[in-house]
């Protein structure tokens, strides 16, 4: 284990410890809460927390074909899920090693396979960080101040401007043909490059909405819909970008912790960020599962020609199929 796998190992276990010691200190308070579990709410929660995952994985499978990889999508989702659980072992790198080891198994280019990966957690923070902005400024305002939320704005504007523009292909196919040599991949084209990000959004969306409906099955406060997003998608964002622990571990909870505190008293607040973070585990590890055992079937994702010219077979379809 080299030092920075440890650093992260017990950064992990510190944080473990001082929840465990918190919520002991404060243990009745969080007994004696009112809570207010309502089933057909949580699963209601649950079918959009799974709805936005597989959407997030029909995204990133979408961008592999857009590149030319002739991937379905039960063999992407199956990848992207069991992949996305390596972020809970210490070392970043396990994920995208995951992620190229099992896509070339299916055939596909390990190059575009890490490159997709990295891609679209690009679009996901950039689409992450606008929704933030734009759902609750005053909570983004606070978590990363007012000077940084503008300066968020405008590196994101330019993420996105870069991204939609040429250039952004050209610098692709030079890296892609540096690293593995031959061909340069299609370019993804403006059609391709909206769609993804509007898959992207609409996956947020969804993501957000599941983490509100299970507040409103855990607990017995009404929380606005918006506050619920701004707060869901500020601790997400703030536990990717930890990158000193296991999958933002304690980071993401703490956000919600701090988020919360108008809604909540912070012992209760503690605890369904708790409950929230072993719910969305249970739900990521059923998928994989289910991704796991099902058949890779023969359907593709559809994506139009990204270039001028006869396309080929496996670049023929779709994103907008």
């Amino acid at each position: 284990m080299n030092g920075r796998r440890a650093a992260e190992v017990a950064a992990g276990v510190l944080v473990l410890a001082f929840v465990a010691a918190y919520m002991r200190e404060h243990w009745v308070e969080i007994r004696d809460y009112r809570w207010d579990p309502e089933p057909g709410l949580l699963a209601t929660a649950t079918l959009l927390a799974a709805a936005a995952l597989i959407l997030f994985g029909c995204v990133w499978t979408a961008l592999l074909r857009a590149l030319g990889e002739p991937l379905t999508i039960t063999a992407g989702l199956r990848i992207w899920f069991v992949s996305n659980l390596a972020r809970y072992v210490p070392g970043k790198v396990w994920q995208l090693s995951g992620t190229a080891y099992l896509a070339r198994r299916e055939g596909v280019d390990p190059v575009h396979a890490v490159w997709s990966s990295l891609l679209a957690q690009a679009i996901v923070l950039a689409v992450a960080v606008l929704l933030l902005l734009g759902a609750l400024p005053a909570t983004a305002a606070r978590v990363y101040g007012r000077g940084a939320q503008l300066a968020l704005a405008l590196a994101t504007a330019a993420m996105f401007a870069l991204y939609l523009s040429p250039l952004f292909d050209r610098a692709y196919a030079r890296a892609a043909t540096l690293l593995r040599g031959g061909s340069p991949p299609p370019a993804l084209g403006l059609r391709n490059k909206l769609l993804l990000g509007a898959g992207t959004a609409l996956a947020w969306g969804v993501f957000a909405t599941s983490f509100w409906v299970f507040l409103e099955a855990v607990t017995s406060e009404r929380l606005p819909p918006l506050a619920a997003a701004g707060i869901f998608v500020a601790g997400y964002l703030a536990g990717f970008l930890a990158f000193f622990t296991p999958g933002g571990l304690g980071v993401r909870e703490g956000v919600y912790v701090v988020l919360l505190g108008p809604y909540l008293p912070t012992s209760v607040a503690l605890a369904a960020a708790i409950l929230s973070r072993l719910w969305l585990t249970l739900v990521e590890l059923v998928l994989a599962s289910l991704s796991a055992v099902l058949p890779a079937g023969e359907r593709r994702l559809r994506i139009p020609p990204a270039s001028a010219g006869a396309p080929s077979q496996s670049s023929r379809a779709g994103l907008d199929a």
